[in-house]
């Protein structure tokens, strides 16, 4: 496995000046991807409608990145903003979503809009851009409680 400054820097030579976009960038994971994408130079859009995550977090970050970052206020359901947040873009890093167990409980039709509908529109705009990478992340939301392992004493 190679060093973390081994990696750092095959991502650095990959990504350095190249245009990406992270969907959902103001969220847990979406924050922490796109400072390490700005700390190896790539030129990062971000598009998030901050209905979740950490607006000001984001913030902070365009404050420090300057030029570096765009952010784009847009739901990925909505096809013009998402179409521009993608232009160009050689690398497609998404990960917006609605995460909440509550909320798809309460807005089941929402969730299964942004989560399901949201990621087909994302990789067809991102094909439609001309990426060369549609890259998909989540946390353990995506996956929902597995069931326990089995132990000798259930036989």
């Amino acid at each position: 496995m190679p060093s973390s400054a081994a990696h750092r820097e095959r991502v650095a030579r990959a990504l350095g000046g190249q245009p990406v976009c992270v969907t959902g960038g103001a969220g847990f994971i979406g924050r922490r991807l796109t400072q390490a994408l700005l700390d190896v130079g790539a030129q990062v859009t971000v598009i998030d409608d901050l209905s979740t995550g950490d607006g000001d977090a984001l913030t902070a970050l365009l404050e420090q990145a300057g030029e570096q970052l765009r952010f784009v206020y847009a739901s990925i359901l909505d096809p013009q903003a998402l179409a521009e947040a993608v232009t160009g873009a050689r690398v497609v890093f998404h990960l917006a979503a609605e995460v909440s167990v509550p909320a798809s409980i309460e807005t089941p039709e929402r969730c299964f809009a942004v989560n399901a509908m949201g990621s087909v529109r994302v990789a067809e705009a991102a094909r439609n851009a001309g990426a060369n990478r549609w890259v998909v992340a989540a946390s353990c939301s995506a996956y929902g409680l597995g069931a326990p392992p089995n132990v000798e004493s259930d036989a």
